[in-house]
């Protein structure tokens, strides 16, 4: 599992996210690209979508995923912890 730290260094060398801290949580923001900028489609129904993180810090300085969530117009997509998890793997990995 990642720690407090690298998952903040990613976070701070990345502008397109923003987050804020209170207590133990850490609310993430992030606005998806489309499936056209994702994918080179030519379908433009998917666009605005802005992903919600809260993780928690646990003792040991563990990141653990609390929810996560896509919206956007008409769609909302609640994201399995499996999902984020990857992502925080992905992460750890790099950092």
């Amino acid at each position: 599992m990642i720690k407090y730290q690298k998952l903040m260094k990613f976070l701070e060398n990345n502008p397109t996210y923003s987050y804020k801290e209170e207590n133990d949580l850490i609310e993430i923001y992030f606005n998806t690209p489309s499936l056209q900028e994702a994918s080179e489609l030519d379908d433009t129904s998917d666009y605005n979508r802005s992903m919600h993180i809260v993780l928690r810090k646990n003792k040991n300085d563990d990141i653990e995923v609390v929810m996560a969530e896509i919206e956007g117009i008409n769609y909302h997509k609640k994201m399995s912890n499996d999902e984020i998890k990857w992502w925080l793997d992905t992460i750890d990995m790099m950092y």
